[in-house]
């Protein structure tokens, strides 16, 4: 609820902007309180400094709200994409850059599932196994939102990118 208020204040605030930039981040923080907002309830509310499952109900929660964000940064990249296959090029035919940006994205899903299960494999007899893995989980979706954003979401001369730099927490936290 605190989030979706949030998220309308940074949109009301910033639709009357005409900085590209701004409005980008208004659209990130509208999805980004549907997303919290459509979220299931787990059995442990998150505590920062509680209980073991309180931790990782906040774990759980930073780590869905690194995905929520990636897959936005994805979502654009793969418009941009779709949009770069259909122009008409002077050398080499159409691109496939959707069938890259795909096949990348599916090579990352399993790159971080593989580095991941191994940290939590090293945390096996530990009750902060499951921390473990999500900070893990954390680290590499926000580097890999970084990476989508870097190559498909910026331009090589002084074009504004399509969506922000993601940096540190998802506005949602």
């Amino acid at each position: 609820m605190i989030v979706s208020l949030l998220a309308a204040v940074h949109l009301q605030s910033s639709v009357h902007s005409a900085d590209p930039a701004a409005a980008a981040s208004a659209e990130l923080a509208r999805r980004a309180g549907e997303a919290a907002a459509d979220r299931p309830s787990t059995p442990f509310r998150c505590v920062r400094d509680g209980s073991t499952p309180e931790i990782n109900a906040c774990g759980a929660l930073d780590l869905e709200a690194e995905q929520d964000r990636m897959e936005i940064y994805l979502q654009a990249a793969t418009a941009r994409a779709r949009r770069d296959d259909e122009l008409d090029r002077a050398f080499g035919g159409p691109s496939a850059q959707r069938g890259y940006l795909d096949a990348s994205q599916s090579a990352w899903k399993a790159y971080a599932d593989i580095t991941c299960n191994g940290v939590m494999d090293d945390w096996k007899d530990g009750s902060i196994r499951t921390i473990m893995y999500f900070s893990c989980m954390i680290r590499m979706t926000r580097e890999r939102t970084h990476v989508i954003w870097r190559d498909h979401l910026t331009y090589v001369d002084s074009t504004p990118p399509i969506l922000p730099e993601p940096v540190g927490p998802p506005a949602s936290n």
